[in-house]
């Protein structure tokens, strides 16, 4: 399994990309590959990802906007030899609490319900995609793929939805829901007791903490996983262990 995270604008991004990186020490991996936009490089480069072998840094070109920038989660394989391999994609904004392993079946995604596919933040508009009541809301903040033809097709649709005119608050992540649900595309869903948001909810058994919110703002991310990391993240994830 590869880990791969995603980085451009704000510089906290950079700093949550150290935290959720160390966060995953203790989680068997190939590697963790971050694509950073290349006016962060320096900022990259003071902080030594380049000499640890766990981590590969792929430079991209600084994106337009967020909305843009959110493309590079499924340009991943234009970069980067994806065939037959194990990845998840990760926001910068998660910490991993618990090890786990999760193996993909061949050419699907893994798949994390957040809600019900009405809210908007997933369905985008009421007219922009097909729903079924009590359809789940995948986030598009964390997601797995064993990568092959269908993954890469529904990559492509992806990329595709995002170059029109439809543009959400969650950014890609209506785009991602009408792919996911698409025919030709296999999904297996997460426990749902995998992460927990803002830590609200299935510390007992979560692997992951996502400290979600607007998104896009670099500051509120931070300022959230910045202070339960200082005030003893490792005390947090022995409790958590118990």
């Amino acid at each position: 399994m590869y880990f791969y995270s995603v980085i451009f604008g704000d510089v906290r991004y950079v700093y949550m990309a150290m935290i959720m990186l160390k966060s995953l020490q203790s989680v068997a991996s190939d590697g963790h590959i971050l694509l950073v936009s290349s006016d962060l490089i320096d900022i990259i480069q003071t902080l030594n990802f380049f000499g640890d072998p766990r981590f590969r840094v792929l430079v991209v070109p600084p994106p337009r906007d967020v909305y843009d920038g959110m493309r590079y989660k499924y340009l991943l394989p234009a970069l980067f030899d994806c065939t037959g391999r194990d990845f998840t994609y990760i926001d910068c904004d998660m910490l991993c609490v618990r090890p786990y392993t999760m193996p993909v079946p061949p050419d699907s995604f893994m798949v994390y319900n957040e809600g019900l596919i009405e809210n908007t933040d997933y369905s985008g508009s009421d007219d922009f995609m097909t729903v079924s009541p009590g359809q789940k809301g995948l986030t598009a903040g964390f997601f797995m793929f064993n990568y092959g033809p269908k993954v890469a097709a529904t990559f492509r649709r992806i990329l595709a939805g995002m170059e029109c005119d439809a543009r959400f608050y969650t950014l890609d992540q209506p785009h991602f829901n009408k792919a996911m649900y698409s025919e030709g595309t296999q999904i297996h869903f997460l426990p749902d007791d995998f992460i927990s948001y803002n830590m609200h909810s299935h510390l007992d058994t979560c692997s992951f903490v996502n400290f979600c919110g607007d998104p896009g703002n670099g500051e509120a991310h931070f300022r959230k996983m910045f202070d339960v990391f200082t005030s003893g993240f490792d005390t947090l994830v022995a409790t958590l262990e118990n």
